[in-house]
């Protein structure tokens, strides 16, 4: 295996408008997002912050972004926004996004997507 850094935002859980059912329109439900984006990397050696992964970049998007789009149907269509966000950034070369409907089932059980992408 290579030598990589990663960087993980978890834990995350937003009030998003998603859901395909008629009960799921006009109203939000909470998702629990975990991203992670990774390189290819020898030792962290700069000390500066212009030369990090940036996860702080990642929760703005996610809080200041997210909550404010209108309704999408499907998990998967909220992942592939983030995924192409955390590709806007070149240091990144692949990345992990997981999201999660905790509610949708009475707690019962949790649907989930995971992408897992590589840059090229």
């Amino acid at each position: 295996m290579q030598d990589r850094q990663t960087i993980r935002l978890k834990g995350l859980v937003l009030e998003l408008p998603i859901g395909v059912f008629s009960e799921e329109f006009g109203r939000t439900q909470p998702v629990e997002i975990e991203v992670e984006a990774w390189r290819l990397a020898g030792a962290f050696t700069s000390g500066r912050y212009q030369d990090c992964l940036d996860y702080h970049r990642l929760y703005r998007h996610l809080t200041e972004v997210w909550p404010t789009r209108p309704h999408q149907a499907l998990l998967e269509s909220w992942a592939e926004d983030l995924v192409r966000f955390v590709f806007e950034d070149p240091q990144v070369e692949g990345c992990r996004v997981r999201l999660a409907k905790l509610a949708i089932y009475d707690g019962r059980a949790v649907p989930e997507v995971e992408f897992v992408r590589v840059r090229g």
